[in-house]
């Protein structure tokens, strides 16, 4: 459960949001404000419109050992998640696009813009493990 609280009066805002059955590690806006994400132990993102505190869609399934930090994109239109790993292991990167996003082919060129190059088949099973490899760059 989390709940929303206003910092000048102290008081809760609205009902819990309630659904996950873990612990909730991250919890964020939304650029324009208008939706949360939250991130769980249960394994799952779920957003929800921080007006009504009513879910949006259905919770997003991820494995691994959580979901410690959730982050929204600039424009909003996905989040990255980062996978509650122990300590010696790399936690893993997931991006999520929500519906109206970004397509596949816009998010390679713009790897491929960031970097300046291809990534390599280890940087991408490293930063993207659960797609297979794709080159970056068109030739």
């Amino acid at each position: 459960t989390v709940r929303l609280w206003d910092a000048a009066t102290r008081q809760p805002i609205g009902k819990p949001l309630t659904g996950h059955i873990g612990p909730v590690l991250s919890v964020v806006f939304s650029p324009d404000a208008r939706r949360l994400a939250t991130g769980s132990t249960d394994n799952t993102v779920r957003l929800w419109d921080a007006a009504t505190h009513q879910p949006i869609g259905q919770p997003e399934p991820f494995s691994g050992n959580g979901i410690a930090q959730v982050a929204f994109s600039p424009d909003g239109r996905s989040i990255v998640t980062v996978g509650n790993s122990p300590a010696d292991k790399p936690s893993t990167l997931r991006l999520l696009n929500l519906p109206g996003s970004t397509t596949v082919t816009e998010l390679l060129n713009t790897i491929c813009i960031r970097a300046d190059r291809d990534l390599t088949p280890a940087e991408w099973a490293y930063y993207v493990p659960d797609l297979p490899y794709q080159r970056t760059c068109p030739d």
